[in-house]
Protein backbone atom coordinates (compact mmCIF):
# COMPACT_ATOMS: atom_id res chain seq x y z
CA UNK A 1 0.00 0.00 0.00
CA UNK A 2 1.83 3.14 -1.35
CA UNK A 3 2.18 5.80 1.67
CA UNK A 4 -0.71 8.44 2.39
CA UNK A 5 1.34 11.35 0.90
CA UNK A 6 2.30 9.28 -1.97
CA UNK A 7 -1.60 8.47 -2.40
CA UNK A 8 -2.63 11.79 -2.26
CA UNK A 9 -0.14 12.93 -4.66
CA UNK A 10 -1.26 10.64 -7.15
CA UNK A 11 -5.11 11.48 -6.62
CA UNK A 12 -3.92 15.69 -6.94
CA UNK A 13 -1.77 15.05 -10.59
CA UNK A 14 -5.44 13.54 -11.80
CA UNK A 15 -7.32 16.70 -10.82
CA UNK A 16 -4.50 18.86 -12.25
CA UNK A 17 -4.46 17.27 -15.05
CA UNK A 18 -8.25 17.64 -15.75
CA UNK A 19 -7.34 21.45 -15.59
CA UNK A 20 -4.67 21.77 -17.62
CA UNK A 21 -6.20 24.64 -19.86
CA UNK A 22 -7.38 26.46 -17.15
CA UNK A 23 -5.28 28.80 -16.03
CA UNK A 24 -6.96 30.09 -13.43
CA UNK A 25 -7.87 26.91 -11.60
CA UNK A 26 -6.26 27.11 -7.94
CA UNK A 27 -5.91 23.85 -5.94
CA UNK A 28 -7.87 23.84 -2.95
CA UNK A 29 -6.05 24.93 0.46
CA UNK A 30 -4.52 22.79 2.92
CA UNK A 31 -7.14 22.72 5.45
CA UNK A 32 -9.37 22.11 2.46
CA UNK A 33 -7.33 19.01 1.35
CA UNK A 34 -7.37 17.86 4.95
CA UNK A 35 -11.17 18.04 5.26
CA UNK A 36 -11.75 16.42 1.90
CA UNK A 37 -8.81 13.49 1.62
CA UNK A 38 -9.00 12.98 5.58
CA UNK A 39 -5.64 13.62 5.85
CA UNK A 40 -3.31 15.45 8.17
CA UNK A 41 -1.86 18.81 7.65
CA UNK A 42 1.69 17.45 7.12
CA UNK A 43 0.46 14.65 4.97
CA UNK A 44 -1.06 17.39 2.66
CA UNK A 45 2.45 19.72 2.60
CA UNK A 46 4.55 16.45 2.09
CA UNK A 47 2.31 15.33 -0.94
CA UNK A 48 2.59 19.20 -1.96
CA UNK A 49 6.21 19.45 -2.02
CA UNK A 50 6.55 16.32 -4.05
CA UNK A 51 4.65 17.92 -6.78
CA UNK A 52 6.56 20.90 -6.44
CA UNK A 53 9.78 19.04 -7.23
CA UNK A 54 8.69 17.42 -9.66
CA UNK A 55 7.19 20.43 -11.25
CA UNK A 56 3.87 19.62 -11.34
CA UNK A 57 2.36 22.42 -9.13
CA UNK A 58 3.75 26.50 -8.54
CA UNK A 59 3.19 27.33 -5.81
CA UNK A 60 2.46 31.65 -5.44
CA UNK A 61 3.01 33.35 -1.89
CA UNK A 62 -0.11 34.20 -0.59
CA UNK A 63 -1.99 33.28 -3.39
CA UNK A 64 -1.76 28.70 -3.72
CA UNK A 65 -0.72 26.25 -5.65
CA UNK A 66 -1.68 26.39 -9.17
CA UNK A 67 -1.28 23.45 -12.08
CA UNK A 68 2.50 24.39 -13.42
CA UNK A 69 2.74 25.36 -17.84
CA UNK A 70 4.81 22.28 -17.84
CA UNK A 71 2.21 19.92 -17.48
CA UNK A 72 0.36 20.82 -20.48
CA UNK A 73 4.25 20.51 -22.64
CA UNK A 74 4.74 17.44 -24.82
CA UNK A 75 6.19 14.89 -23.89
CA UNK A 76 9.66 14.93 -25.53
CA UNK A 77 10.44 17.45 -23.12
CA UNK A 78 9.54 15.46 -19.49
CA UNK A 79 11.25 12.58 -18.25
CA UNK A 80 10.60 10.30 -15.50
CA UNK A 81 12.35 9.23 -11.89
CA UNK A 82 11.36 6.41 -10.40
CA UNK A 83 12.83 5.78 -6.76
CA UNK A 84 12.52 3.61 -4.20
CA UNK A 85 11.97 6.70 -1.57
CA UNK A 86 13.29 10.18 -1.70
CA UNK A 87 14.99 10.47 1.73
CA UNK A 88 16.99 7.77 2.30
CA UNK A 89 20.90 7.07 1.93
CA UNK A 90 21.55 8.81 -1.34
CA UNK A 91 18.44 9.42 -3.26
CA UNK A 92 17.92 12.64 -1.16
CA UNK A 93 21.06 13.97 -2.71
CA UNK A 94 20.46 12.61 -6.30
CA UNK A 95 16.89 13.50 -6.42
CA UNK A 96 18.39 16.97 -6.39
CA UNK A 97 21.42 16.46 -8.74
CA UNK A 98 18.74 14.93 -11.36
CA UNK A 99 16.85 17.32 -11.65
CA UNK A 100 19.04 20.09 -11.45
CA UNK A 101 20.82 18.39 -14.89
CA UNK A 102 17.64 17.72 -16.29
CA UNK A 103 16.29 21.78 -15.50
CA UNK A 104 19.25 23.38 -17.12
CA UNK A 105 18.94 21.39 -19.97
CA UNK A 106 14.98 22.69 -19.98
CA UNK A 107 13.14 18.97 -19.29
CA UNK A 108 10.40 18.53 -16.39
CA UNK A 109 10.94 16.23 -14.41
CA UNK A 110 8.00 13.32 -12.92
CA UNK A 111 9.55 11.78 -9.63
CA UNK A 112 7.72 8.35 -8.58
CA UNK A 113 8.17 7.12 -5.53
CA UNK A 114 7.82 3.26 -4.97
CA UNK A 115 8.13 2.74 -1.59
CA UNK A 116 10.38 -0.23 -2.09
CA UNK A 117 6.96 -2.31 -2.77
CA UNK A 118 7.10 -4.21 -6.51
CA UNK A 119 3.16 -3.55 -7.34
CA UNK A 120 3.77 0.24 -6.25
CA UNK A 121 6.63 0.19 -9.25
CA UNK A 122 4.17 -2.16 -11.71
CA UNK A 123 1.51 0.95 -11.37
CA UNK A 124 3.97 3.49 -11.74
CA UNK A 125 4.92 2.01 -14.93
CA UNK A 126 1.62 0.96 -16.37
CA UNK A 127 1.19 4.60 -15.76
CA UNK A 128 3.59 5.34 -18.11
CA UNK A 129 2.93 3.19 -20.86
CA UNK A 130 -0.77 5.08 -21.00
CA UNK A 131 1.14 8.39 -21.09
CA UNK A 132 5.14 8.38 -22.10
CA UNK A 133 7.51 10.07 -21.52
CA UNK A 134 10.97 11.00 -23.52
CA UNK A 135 13.14 9.19 -20.84
CA UNK A 136 13.27 6.77 -17.76
CA UNK A 137 15.83 6.96 -15.06
CA UNK A 138 15.23 4.11 -12.29
CA UNK A 139 16.47 2.59 -9.17
CA UNK A 140 14.68 -0.46 -9.15
CA UNK A 141 13.41 -2.62 -6.13
CA UNK A 142 15.39 -5.42 -4.69
CA UNK A 143 17.82 -6.25 -7.57
CA UNK A 144 19.13 -9.19 -6.37
CA UNK A 145 15.19 -10.59 -6.44
CA UNK A 146 13.20 -11.57 -9.95
CA UNK A 147 11.61 -8.32 -10.42
CA UNK A 148 8.21 -9.26 -11.70
CA UNK A 149 7.94 -6.04 -13.36
CA UNK A 150 11.01 -6.35 -16.05
CA UNK A 151 7.95 -7.08 -18.53
CA UNK A 152 7.30 -3.42 -18.13
CA UNK A 153 10.91 -1.99 -18.76
CA UNK A 154 10.68 -3.87 -22.08
CA UNK A 155 7.53 -2.67 -23.53
CA UNK A 156 8.63 1.01 -22.41
CA UNK A 157 12.50 0.26 -24.00
CA UNK A 158 10.32 -1.27 -27.30
CA UNK A 159 8.12 1.95 -27.42
CA UNK A 160 11.61 3.72 -28.36
CA UNK A 161 11.75 5.15 -24.64
CA UNK A 162 15.39 5.35 -23.26
CA UNK A 163 15.90 3.96 -20.11
CA UNK A 164 18.61 4.23 -17.29
CA UNK A 165 18.98 2.43 -14.04
CA UNK A 166 21.90 4.11 -12.13
CA UNK A 167 22.30 1.03 -10.19
CA UNK A 168 23.41 -3.33 -10.75
CA UNK A 169 20.77 -5.64 -12.32
CA UNK A 170 19.30 -7.73 -14.22
CA UNK A 171 19.78 -7.22 -17.92
CA UNK A 172 17.10 -5.90 -19.82
CA UNK A 173 17.14 -5.99 -23.72
CA UNK A 174 16.76 -1.64 -24.75
CA UNK A 175 18.16 -0.43 -21.52
CA UNK A 176 21.31 0.54 -19.75
CA UNK A 177 22.94 0.33 -16.56
CA UNK A 178 25.17 3.46 -16.03
CA UNK A 179 27.05 2.26 -12.94
CA UNK A 180 31.29 1.28 -12.44
CA UNK A 181 32.09 -2.20 -12.15
CA UNK A 182 30.91 -3.78 -8.95
CA UNK A 183 32.61 -6.98 -9.30
CA UNK A 184 35.96 -5.05 -10.17
CA UNK A 185 35.06 -2.65 -7.33
CA UNK A 186 35.08 -5.38 -4.25
CA UNK A 187 38.26 -6.77 -6.59
CA UNK A 188 40.19 -4.11 -6.51
CA UNK A 189 39.62 -2.28 -3.22
CA UNK A 190 40.08 -6.32 -1.33
CA UNK A 191 43.35 -6.10 -3.11
CA UNK A 192 44.34 -2.42 -2.07
CA UNK A 193 43.47 -4.48 1.78
CA UNK A 194 46.08 -7.31 1.08
CA UNK A 195 48.82 -4.99 -0.65
CA UNK A 196 48.50 -3.06 2.96
CA UNK A 197 49.27 -6.53 4.85
CA UNK A 198 45.80 -7.81 5.64
CA UNK A 199 45.85 -11.31 4.64
CA UNK A 200 42.49 -12.01 7.26
CA UNK A 201 39.56 -9.63 5.61
CA UNK A 202 35.65 -10.10 6.95
CA UNK A 203 32.66 -8.68 5.02
CA UNK A 204 30.19 -6.97 5.14
CA UNK A 205 26.89 -7.39 2.12
CA UNK A 206 23.30 -6.62 1.60
CA UNK A 207 21.35 -9.50 0.27
CA UNK A 208 18.45 -7.65 -1.58
CA UNK A 209 21.20 -5.98 -4.13
CA UNK A 210 22.92 -7.14 -7.07
CA UNK A 211 25.53 -4.69 -6.95
CA UNK A 212 26.25 -5.91 -3.24
CA UNK A 213 26.62 -9.43 -4.24
CA UNK A 214 28.97 -8.67 -6.89
CA UNK A 215 30.98 -6.54 -5.12
CA UNK A 216 31.35 -9.67 -2.58
CA UNK A 217 32.18 -11.79 -5.86
CA UNK A 218 34.70 -9.50 -6.60
CA UNK A 219 36.31 -9.56 -3.12
CA UNK A 220 36.23 -13.43 -3.10
CA UNK A 221 37.92 -13.34 -6.39
CA UNK A 222 40.97 -11.19 -4.68
CA UNK A 223 41.46 -13.08 -2.25
CA UNK A 224 41.87 -16.75 -4.50
CA UNK A 225 44.37 -14.40 -6.33
CA UNK A 226 46.63 -14.20 -3.78
CA UNK A 227 46.05 -17.18 -2.33
CA UNK A 228 44.07 -16.33 0.09
CA UNK A 229 41.13 -18.76 1.89
CA UNK A 230 37.75 -16.56 2.81
CA UNK A 231 35.72 -17.85 6.35
CA UNK A 232 32.44 -18.34 5.84
CA UNK A 233 32.09 -17.14 9.34
CA UNK A 234 33.85 -13.88 8.44
CA UNK A 235 31.22 -12.37 5.75
CA UNK A 236 27.87 -11.01 7.54
CA UNK A 237 25.16 -10.54 4.84
CA UNK A 238 22.07 -8.31 6.03
CA UNK A 239 18.50 -7.69 4.99
CA UNK A 240 17.27 -3.65 5.36
CA UNK A 241 13.64 -5.33 4.84
CA UNK A 242 11.30 -6.00 7.15
CA UNK A 243 7.87 -7.18 6.45
CA UNK A 244 5.65 -5.07 5.38
CA UNK A 245 8.77 -3.58 3.33
CA UNK A 246 10.08 -0.80 4.78
CA UNK A 247 13.53 0.41 4.23
CA UNK A 248 15.70 0.46 7.34
CA UNK A 249 19.09 1.63 7.82
CA UNK A 250 22.21 -0.43 9.64
CA UNK A 251 22.23 0.45 13.13
CA UNK A 252 25.10 -0.74 15.88
CA UNK A 253 22.90 -3.22 17.26
CA UNK A 254 22.11 -4.93 13.35
CA UNK A 255 25.57 -7.00 13.61
CA UNK A 256 25.31 -9.92 16.20
CA UNK A 257 28.08 -9.62 18.88
CA UNK A 258 29.75 -13.00 18.56
CA UNK A 259 30.18 -11.64 14.87
CA UNK A 260 31.74 -8.72 16.11
CA UNK A 261 33.71 -10.89 18.18
CA UNK A 262 34.85 -13.26 16.30
CA UNK A 263 35.78 -10.49 13.72
CA UNK A 264 38.03 -8.14 15.78
CA UNK A 265 39.64 -11.65 16.99
CA UNK A 266 40.37 -13.50 13.68
CA UNK A 267 40.90 -10.61 11.25
CA UNK A 268 42.32 -7.26 10.35
CA UNK A 269 40.00 -5.81 7.76
CA UNK A 270 36.41 -5.25 7.04
CA UNK A 271 35.18 -4.41 3.36
CA UNK A 272 31.53 -2.94 3.41
CA UNK A 273 29.52 -2.89 0.72
CA UNK A 274 28.42 0.60 1.36
CA UNK A 275 28.90 3.76 3.87
CA UNK A 276 25.90 2.78 5.46
CA UNK A 277 27.00 -0.29 6.82
CA UNK A 278 30.66 0.77 7.13
CA UNK A 279 29.27 3.66 9.53
CA UNK A 280 26.85 1.42 11.69
CA UNK A 281 29.66 -1.09 11.67
CA UNK A 282 32.56 1.60 13.00
CA UNK A 283 29.56 2.78 15.89
CA UNK A 284 29.19 -1.15 16.88
CA UNK A 285 33.10 -1.52 16.79
CA UNK A 286 33.85 1.63 18.81
CA UNK A 287 31.06 0.50 21.48
CA UNK A 288 32.72 -2.81 21.99
CA UNK A 289 35.31 -1.15 22.96
CA UNK A 290 37.30 -2.30 19.47
CA UNK A 291 39.75 0.06 17.80
CA UNK A 292 39.35 1.47 14.15
CA UNK A 293 41.94 0.94 12.75
CA UNK A 294 43.81 0.05 15.38
CA UNK A 295 42.01 -3.40 16.33
CA UNK A 296 40.23 -3.57 12.41
CA UNK A 297 40.28 -1.33 9.44
CA UNK A 298 37.02 -0.69 7.61
CA UNK A 299 36.82 0.14 4.07
CA UNK A 300 33.86 0.43 1.70
CA UNK A 301 32.12 1.90 -1.51
CA UNK A 302 30.26 5.95 -2.11
CA UNK A 303 32.52 7.99 -0.35
CA UNK A 304 29.09 9.65 1.03
CA UNK A 305 28.21 12.78 3.37
CA UNK A 306 28.42 9.24 6.05
CA UNK A 307 32.11 8.66 5.16
CA UNK A 308 32.76 11.74 6.55
CA UNK A 309 30.06 11.60 9.10
CA UNK A 310 31.88 8.91 10.98
CA UNK A 311 33.51 8.86 14.18
CA UNK A 312 36.62 7.80 11.53
CA UNK A 313 36.91 8.95 8.89
CA UNK A 314 36.16 5.96 6.23
CA UNK A 315 38.30 4.86 2.79
CA UNK A 316 36.03 4.71 0.09
CA UNK A 317 35.51 3.99 -2.89
CA UNK A 318 33.61 6.21 -5.30
CA UNK A 319 33.23 6.69 -9.01
CA UNK A 320 36.25 8.63 -10.10
CA UNK A 321 34.72 11.51 -12.45
CA UNK A 322 30.80 11.99 -11.58
CA UNK A 323 27.79 9.67 -9.59
CA UNK A 324 26.24 7.15 -11.78
CA UNK A 325 23.22 9.10 -11.29
CA UNK A 326 24.02 12.11 -12.81
CA UNK A 327 26.02 9.99 -15.13
CA UNK A 328 22.78 8.28 -16.25
CA UNK A 329 21.29 11.50 -16.29
CA UNK A 330 23.79 13.11 -18.72
CA UNK A 331 23.19 10.23 -20.93
CA UNK A 332 19.53 10.16 -21.09
CA UNK A 333 19.71 13.74 -22.04
CA UNK A 334 22.00 12.65 -24.85
CA UNK A 335 20.14 9.74 -26.26
CA UNK A 336 17.11 12.00 -26.26
CA UNK A 337 19.17 14.06 -29.14
CA UNK A 338 21.12 11.11 -30.42
CA UNK A 339 19.57 7.56 -30.45
CA UNK A 340 22.53 5.76 -30.93
CA UNK A 341 24.36 7.35 -27.90
CA UNK A 342 26.17 5.36 -25.78
CA UNK A 343 26.87 5.85 -21.40
CA UNK A 344 30.11 6.65 -20.95
CA UNK A 345 32.30 3.37 -18.89
CA UNK A 346 32.28 4.43 -14.56
CA UNK A 347 35.53 3.35 -12.53
CA UNK A 348 36.09 3.32 -9.09
CA UNK A 349 38.65 5.39 -7.65
CA UNK A 350 40.21 4.96 -3.60
CA UNK A 351 39.17 7.95 -1.36
CA UNK A 352 41.41 7.19 1.65
CA UNK A 353 40.97 8.53 4.83
CA UNK A 354 41.16 7.55 7.92
CA UNK A 355 39.78 3.99 9.07
CA UNK A 356 42.34 1.80 7.62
Amino acid sequence: MPSKYMQLADALRKTLKQHITDIHYRLPTEMELCRTYGVSRQTVRHALSILEKEGTIVKRQGSGSYPSPSLAASSDRIAAVILPDSKAYLHSAALRDIQALFSEHHFTVRIFITDYLFEREREILQSLLNEPVCALLAQKVCTACPNPNDDLYKQLAEMGIPIAFWNSGPEIPGTFHVCPDDFQGGYQLTSYLIEHHHQNIAGIFQIEELESHQKFLGCIKALHSHGLMPETGNFYWYSSFTYPPAKTAPEPSSFPADFLTRISQNCSAVLCHNDEAAYALIRALLQQGISVPGDLAVVSFDDSYLSELSPVRITSMACRKEKPWTSAAGFLLQRCRDSNALPDKLFWQLHKKDSD
